[in-house]
């Protein structure tokens, strides 16, 4: 098959892709799955071990400081949209 006519076949699904369409109910996939995985997926994990491990370090006494709000769900990222932390200043 010539490219010129694979690019004719993808624009002509394009056209006619269809957003209601049932997918079954997949959930979000943060870093991907299978061909889409994030190629820094487990530099991303092993950066943000670290930043947890030092942040820890430097606020001692990191503790909640009020209620937690959660983004709506169907939000891209989920997770808190408002988490007040509080902690003792290193001297």
């Amino acid at each position: 098959m010539l490219k010129d006519q694979r690019w004719h076949q993808a624009a002509r699904r394009l056209v006619e892709f269809d957003i209601t369409t049932d997918r079954g109910g997949a959930g979000h996939l943060t870093l991907g799955f299978g061909l889409h995985y994030c190629l820094g997926a487990n530099l991303a994990r092993a950066e943000l071990q670290e930043a947890l491990t030092v942040l820890a370090q430097r606020m001692p006494n990191l503790r909640l400081d009020g209620e937690i709000e959660w983004k709506p769900d169907g939000v891209a990222i989920w997770g808190p949209a408002r988490l007040p932390l509080a902690f003792d200043p290193a001297s």
